[in-house]
């Protein structure tokens, strides 16, 4: 997360619309009119003078992309834990082996199994 953060001109009224959308959808939600002059303001200085937005941009894509690294790691060890590990604890603890791990590197032969088998169309049908 040390990379430097590039804001573009088109994230710069990106994010003018966005928070003037914001403000619309709060005008609507609270009732209060002043947000819709509000929202009609920030439209207003997206379109014509959009650089002065930048360290507003700037805020919002840092923010983004901290709750973007964030949450990923989050979500993944929560799918990790509460999915991942129990599956592999119920396999273990019932004893069996189907990938054949308890074989591996016992002996100099190999734990992979030799199957020839001739496969035909029967084969490929699911059983239903």
């Amino acid at each position: 997360m040390t990379r430097r953060l590039n804001i573009t001109k088109k994230q710069i009224a990106e994010t003018g619309v966005v928070f003037a959308i914001i403000l619309i959808l709060a005008g609507l939600y609270i009732g209060v009119r002043e947000f819709f002059f509000g929202a009609a303001a920030l439209l207003l200085v997206t379109l014509v003078i959009p650089s002065a937005l930048t360290p507003l941009a700037f805020l919002w894509f840092g923010i983004s992309k901290v709750l973007g690294w964030s949450t990923s790691k989050l979500l993944l060890g929560i799918v990790f834990y509460f999915l991942v590990t129990p599956v592999g604890l119920f396999r273990r603890l019932s004893g069996k082996d189907r990938l054949q791990l308890g074989q591996f590197k016992k002996d100099i032969t190999s734990a992979f199994t030799k199957r020839n088998h001739t496969f035909i169309s029967s084969d490929l049908k699911a059983a239903y």
